[in-house]
């Protein structure tokens, strides 16, 4: 963290519980239904066949076992994939800077999804965020909510509306949690934020869960 000229600077990976809400207001919510949306989503043979390459790579290589390079490489990566089209895109380690009124966010994002035109990634719509392990590894569902505020920022400075609704997850290990955030205020000192998180999805037995959850999204 820095400040300057009145405006504190955070890295994504610095934030804590207590940094987001001192930077925004948060409502938790919980009517959003994951497993209903998941149920709209018929996958094809192709999804079918793919998720059961990754659920035996994830038998064979244990997920607490690896580290998280090889982990998004072999095992997140591969399922975000399944969702792209011509108009859509996954992305990793991306660069991503917002200013707020009172605070700046930075850092790189783990991963994208959002809509592919002119050759390049435009108006984001779907975060990840991978755990890192270590001494120094904190709650990743904090550093998911600054970058979820930074692309809500983002987008409205491409399509000018109050409120944004963005998508993302978090993942620990073979972990997957997801969260809708509605977000507004953007201008204002302190943005508001509504957030509805999911249970926790196993990606060893719920990797079809995942993917169709995915689907529903995008």
């Amino acid at each position: 963290m820095c400040t300057e000229k009145n405006v504190v600077k955070f890295k994504f990976s610095e934030l804590t519980k207590n940094i987001i809400s001192s930077l925004v207001f948060i409502e938790n919510a919980n009517a959003y239904n994951w497993e209903e949306k998941a149920k709209e989503i018929t996958l094809s043979k192709n999804d079918e066949n793919e998720i059961k390459k990754l659920t035996q790579k994830l038998t064979k290589y244990p997920a607490h076992s690896i580290n998280e390079a090889t982990l998004w490489n072999k095992m997140i990566y591969p399922l975000l994939e399944l969702v792209e089209c011509d108009k859509i895109m996954v992305a990793s380690e991306v660069p991503l800077s917002e200013n707020f009124k009172k605070f700046e966010l930075s850092g790189e994002v783990d991963g994208l999804i959002g809509t592919y035109s002119n050759n390049e990634l435009e108006m984001p719509y779907f975060v990840v965020t991978e755990a890192k392990s270590g001494i120094g590894g904190k709650n990743p569902k904090y550093q998911l909510i600054g970058e979820l505020l930074a692309v809500g920022k983002t987008n409205q400075n491409e399509n000018n509306q109050d409120k944004q609704e963005i998508f993302g997850c978090y993942i620990i290990a073979d972990s997957w949690v997801f969260i809708r955030a509605t977000i507004c205020d953007l201008n204002e000192d302190k943005p508001k934020m509504k957030i509805e998180t999911s249970r926790e999805f196993d990606e060893k037995f719920e990797a079809h869960i995942i993917l169709a959850i995915l689907k529903s999204i995008v």
